[in-house]
């Protein structure tokens, strides 16, 4: 193997990173289906307010990967740690109490109802579907669907969404319990480049809050237009690691990940 082509180890959250600024780190994780590795030995981590990806191509481990952070598959091996505590044994459910929320990459969500209603309804201490000014949790509903530029939609039903509308419901959703991680998964998927344009603002704008951000996509100018750094898997191992333009630019991932032959 050249040089070129050896995989770069995990270098964390990069020098200016102090360990209390880590909102989300994976430590060695492995991931078996019949003795048959999905994940080997993977290790990276992610700063507070700061937008990592992970990419990669077909079969490489990335959705594996996603659900093995959001508790949705255990590890055969490693740790998953959110924001310094060890949570690879706590379920989905308790991690999103700890801080943790994830978005779908096929939107789910009861399509008769309102945004407005359904952002509420997953809102931590909001009870009726019926609306009151006494309710604690609305304030907070009408904040996050103003903050992801829905206000114009909130009585719409999502069955009458237009897809860059529904991804930015979906981001709503995720973040009305204020979550310290999200995962987001292929968010750009199927959308205009105007679409993506107004989802990368919304996603920078949650970053710059303090959230950890974890991006999971295939659309390449998204990714360069949103995440500081970028993390490669191929195979179901760590490629490569680094900031974005570096990494976009290596010959490695241009080889494995993009099909084009090394210069």
């Amino acid at each position: 193997m050249s040089n070129q082509q050896r995989p770069v180890a995990a270098r964390g959250p990069g020098p200016s990173g102090a360990e209390s600024d880590i909102g989300l780190r994976v430590a060695g994780v492995t991931v078996r289906f019949g003795g048959n590795p999905a994940l080997e030995d993977v290790s990276f981590a992610a700063r507070r307010g700061e937008v990592l990806a992970l990419i990669g191509p077909n079969g490489a481990g990335k959705s594996t990967m996603l659900k093995t952070i959001a508790g949705l598959q255990r590890p055969s091996a490693g740790l998953i740690e959110l924001q310094g505590e060890d949570v690879s044994g706590v379920s989905f459910r308790g991690r999103a109490t700890r801080g943790l929320a994830l978005t779908f990459q096929i939107p789910r969500s009861a399509t008769a109802l309102t945004v407005e209603e359904q952002v509420a309804g997953q809102a931590k201490g909001f009870t009726h579907v019926r609306f009151s000014r006494g309710n604690a949790a609305l304030a907070r509903v009408a904040d996050v669907i103003e903050r992801v530029g829905l206000e114009g939609a909130a009585r719409k039903r999502t069955r009458d969404l237009t897809l860059g509308e529904i991804r930015r419901f979906e981001v709503a959703r995720a973040l009305v319990n204020q979550p310290r991680v999200l995962l987001v998964d292929e968010p750009a998927s199927g959308m205009s480049s105007d679409e993506a344009k107004q989802l990368v603002d919304v996603l920078r704008s949650v970053a710059d809050s303090g959230v950890t951000v974890v991006l999971v996509e295939h659309n390449i100018p998204f990714v360069s237009a949103l995440a500081r750094r970028t993390v490669v898997l191929s195979a179901g191992r760590l490629l490569i690691e680094g900031d974005t333009p570096e990494v976009l630019a290596s010959p490695t991932v241009k080889e494995a990940y993009l099909g084009q032959a090394a210069a």
